[in-house]
């Protein structure tokens, strides 16, 4: 099979039906059945405690789970917490919301032949699951649950890639591998991504997009604009806390930055934000203990990224270039599927397709060649749904006369 690097946009839709045929092959669930109650809860807002509590009573694991963590010394109860409804009132409706749903997928894509290596992974998402809903709280307080789940599942894909291509993967797995680096393997190397089987598992748990997506776009960098949708948050989220490795030499050096960048946070607020996730970290990794494994030095870990933090210097600019550099209000744009696309010209060699926010700021951004992609490949690439009315003839026509 061709790398990743190889497949166009339209290729997409039948790498992830193949991801999905080999997950069936290793028995990876298509819903957890309670998972799949809790999704509709999540999605909605007048959802209480009592509404969770109905759907989890008769799973005596998470209900063990959420009583031991009641009665801990986190909650302080003057008399031991025996009923499952006050666990969940007290557990309150953002923590209930994110780690019910959480365990539930979780369990569901663990990889009893790699034991070692899936509880490592999961115990590092939940504590990026903690970063990421302290980051929430911090830049506005909505979407705290939300943002848990996407820190959660950023590398929901690496056990599962593990069992697909077993020894092609095996040395991707070393924790001293930064993220960005693994996934820059990934995608020159092997056919697919864990980004791929990360997509491929939210299709398959049926996830809203709000959650998907960021979680599918967590290594592209979103542009330096201020977010105003809970789904441009979502995804500026995910990128930083992407950005954060978690093996003892862990690198945060551009978190600093990209968070003040993308976030709008100063130094001061990362450290009040890390600090949080400590104490939620705590209260939280119990819950997943049958799955993750806790980090033998949480604090110190922390105390490493604070360090990096105080040190980072802005040298990430560049980086970030092709998406940051001066924005031309000139650029075409067309309509698909009820979303804004703006086509630039990169260099020479590329173009680039953002798809646009309701207030003009760049979501994400599709790079390609000119002459090789079509407005049915591009919609593909940004996760457009066509419909009629769309501007695909004028944008074929475009994108011809940039071939030309």
């Amino acid at each position: 099979m061709n790398a990743r690097k190889l497949l166009k946009a339209a290729e997409l839709p039948g790498l992830y039906d193949k991801i999905n045929r080999q997950l069936d092959q290793v028995g990876i669930e298509s819903q957890p059945a309670v998972a799949a109650r809790l999704v509709e809860l999540v999605q909605d807002p007048s959802a209480g405690p009592v509404e969770f509590s109905r759907s989890i009573r008769n799973d005596a694991a998470i209900c063990g789970r959420l009583l031991k963590l009641v009665n801990s010394a986190a909650f302080a109860q003057m008399k031991v917490v025996t009923s499952v409804d006050r666990a969940c009132m007290l557990l309150g409706q953002e923590r209930l919301r994110s780690i019910t749903l959480g365990f539930y997928l979780s369990r569901s894509a663990t990889d009893p032949e790699h034991e070692e290596l899936s509880r490592r992974i999961w115990g590092e998402g939940v504590l990026r699951g903690c970063i990421a809903a302290e980051l929430a709280q911090q830049t506005g307080g909505a979407g705290v649950s939300e943002a848990f789940l996407v820190g959660l599942l950023l590398d929901a894909g690496v056990p599962v890639m593990n069992r697909l291509l077993k020894d092609r993967y095996a040395e991707l797995c070393d924790p001293e591998i930064e993220p960005e680096r693994r996934y820059q393997l990934e995608f020159e190397s092997l056919p697919m991504t864990h980004i791929d089987v990360g997509v491929a598992l939210c299709k398959r748990w049926k996830l809203p997009e709000l959650l998907t997506k960021p979680m599918a776009w967590h290594h592209t960098p979103p542009p330096a604009t201020p977010a105003t949708t809970p789904a441009q948050r979502l995804q500026r989220i995910a990128y930083c806390v992407g950005l954060v490795g978690l093996s003892e030499g862990v690198s945060a050096s551009a978190f600093e930055h990209e968070a003040r960048t993308r976030l709008g946070l100063h130094r001061h607020e990362l450290d009040e934000v890390c600090a949080r996730a400590l104490s939620e970290y705590e209260i939280t990794i119990d819950i997943f203990d049958s799955v993750a494994q806790k980090s033998p030095g949480a604090g110190e870990l922390m105390d490493q990224v604070h360090q990096r933090l105080i040190d980072a210097q802005d040298v990430e600019m560049l980086k970030v270039a092709s998406l940051t550099g001066s924005v031309s209000r000139a650029a075409p744009q067309f309509s698909l599927g009820g979303s804004i696309v703006e086509i630039e010209r990169a260099d020479r060699n590329m173009a680039v397709a953002y798809l646009m926010g309701e207030r003009g700021a760049r979501l994400a951004a599709h790079h390609f060649m000119p002459g090789v992609e079509s407005a049915q490949t591009i919609s593909a690439a940004l996760a457009i749904t066509p419909a009629p009315g769309d501007d695909s003839v004028l944008l074929d026509k475009h994108l011809r006369s940039l071939a030309a």
